[in-house]
């Protein structure tokens, strides 16, 4: 990893995702006193080229998570106060979802950007909210990510955000960026997609998702356990879920779970394939986690 990090390009735009909005207040509150970590990228893993550009609010696998209007007004309220800019994530979404992200979508400013994980909404953002920028999240990248496998079998490159037919669709419908997450023992990414630029999201990248909150049905009857349309007390802002398996091989990464979605911490391999592709210029955007982090120890952006 040290031989790549002598070839330092220009600072990367980093984004930080913030599901709760205490959370993002929290974070402008300590930017503005210049309290944050400016080293948080070494801290998992990457040399610290970055630069903060931009505050993500939104929940990219949850409809449950959905913020409300007022909840985004003060998300774009606080961002252009303190000069960054503000964009939104929205998940895969239920015909009540839809409405309810149309009307978050008429509080965004012109030129924002909204990272769009549902092909639905996608196409309503291309015939009717010709004043955002729609990303293409990455539950539209359909990558094959599954950490259990042996290491060898996933060195080789990945084709799913590179395919011709994709980026046609995306750019049919105004997308112009494209959010990857990096498989877990990649040695190597495919080239830049003509006419779409490159964000990857770090250190965590999801491996599944679904409709079942494992930690929301906890508090369910017995009976009622494990069912798709559970009760939701937001646990996933708390807590997360280690998951082990009994059987690994020496180069495991480590898994958890958060809400409806197990996700995997990236391990050197991961690290050296995101630096190569940044010094290389195909990602030119980073997202990191803002209001999580997998073991509750300290925070990653402030301690």
């Amino acid at each position: 990893m040290t031989e790549l990090i002598t070839a330092t390009p220009a600072p990367i735009d980093c984004t930080l995702a913030f599901t709760h909005i205490a959370a993002l207040r929290a974070y402008v509150a300590a930017a503005a006193s210049a309290q944050p970590n400016p080293r948080f990228l070494e801290r998992v893993g990457l040399p610290g080229w970055g630069r903060v550009a931009q505050l993500r609010f939104g929940n990219e696998f949850c409809h449950r998570l959905l913020p409300s209007p007022a909840a985004v007004r003060q998300g774009l309220q606080l961002a252009a106060r303190h000069g960054f800019d503000f964009a939104l994530a929205l998940p895969i979404l239920t015909d009540a979802g839809l409405v309810r992200a149309e009307r978050l979508l008429a509080e965004m400013p012109d030129g924002a950007e909204v990272a769009v994980n549902d092909w639905g909404l996608m196409r309503r953002m291309a015939r009717g909210f010709a004043h955002l920028q729609i990303i293409a999240g990455r539950q539209i990248c359909r990558l094959l990510k599954d950490p259990r496998a042996p290491p060898a079998s996933g060195a080789g490159p990945q084709r799913g955000w590179a395919n011709p037919g994709l980026a046609a669709l995306l750019m049919r419908l105004r997308a112009r960026r494209l959010e990857l997450d990096i498989p877990p023992f990649a040695r190597t990414l495919e080239p830049e997609v003509p006419g779409m630029r490159l964000s990857a999201h770090t250190p965590f990248s999801f491996v599944t998702t679904g409709r079942i909150c494992r930690l929301g049905n906890l508090r369910q009857e017995p009976a009622r356990r494990f069912a798709p349309e559970h009760g939701c007390s937001r646990e996933c802002l708390t807590y997360c879920v280690r998951i082990t398996r009994r059987t690994t091989h020496a180069d495991s990464l480590p898994l958890l779970q958060r809400g409806n979605t197990i996700f995997y911490r990236h391990g050197d391999a991961s690290r050296s394939t995101l630096i190569t592709a940044l010094v290389a210029g195909t990602i030119d955007r980073l997202i990191l986690p803002g209001d999580w982090h997998a073991d509750r120890s300290a925070d990653l952006l402030t301690g």
